[in-house]
């Protein structure tokens, strides 16, 4: 039997703080969480289960390019309610414009 409950946080190191904190703050909303904390450098969210937060990476951190493979986190994902959660999340993404972190435009 295991001991564990659930994931009780999530912290990922971001590249450019002021631009992430737009987009977590606009995609948690959507998600229905809501503000923990904030100070200048990190930012904490809840949905009263789980917990995510941001911080700006140090300088060496900042001066390499995340890459897929390299030792560390990977990724994360979130398992929505329904399909039209899905859907509704990715029209949102497309409004917003915000794109796939392949893309030119990287979030983190």
């Amino acid at each position: 039997m295991s001991r564990v409950q659930a994931v009780d946080h999530l912290v990922v190191s971001v590249g450019d703080f002021a631009v992430s904190k737009k987009f977590y703050s606009g995609l948690f909303e959507f998600l229905g969480f809501a503000v923990m904390d904030e100070m200048p450098a990190a930012m904490g969210w809840s949905n009263g289960d789980t917990r995510f937060w941001i911080y700006e990476a140090d300088p060496q951190g900042k001066g390499r390019p995340y890459r897929k493979g390299d030792i560390g986190f990977h990724h994360y994902a979130w398992s929505l309610n329904s399909r039209r959660d899905v859907d509704e999340l990715q029209a949102w993404l497309e409004k917003k414009r915000y794109r796939h972190r392949r893309s030119r435009r990287r979030v983190l």
